[in-house]
């Protein structure tokens, strides 16, 4: 079984919960889209984010391979495990 991708899977999910809140509140008109994506907060699987100019509020995530399972070590809120400090050296 392949599973999902751990961030992009959700950053899409993310981005389709955006487009349905923005399209209930303004319809289809794809300049009433544009500005109700670029002025309001959304509820989202990550929590509220709101877009500024282009970039959105999304928060980060770093992860590191941890006995062969992705690992998020960052932000602490959303870590799955303890980030591994120094990073022990790659098998022979």
């Amino acid at each position: 079984m392949v599973l999902p991708d751990y961030l992009n899977s959700v950053l899409a999910f993310i981005a389709a919960q955006v487009m349905q809140q923005a399209i209930e509140k303004v319809g289809l008109d794809r300049e009433k889209l544009r500005d109700a994506i670029a002025g309001n907060e959304f509820q989202t699987i990550n929590g509220t984010i709101r877009y500024e100019g282009v970039e959105s509020t999304i928060p980060g995530m770093v992860l590191q391979y941890q006995q062969g399972e992705k690992e998020i070590i960052w932000p602490p809120e959303y870590a799955t495990a303890k980030p591994l400090y120094p990073k022990p050296a790659w098998p022979k």
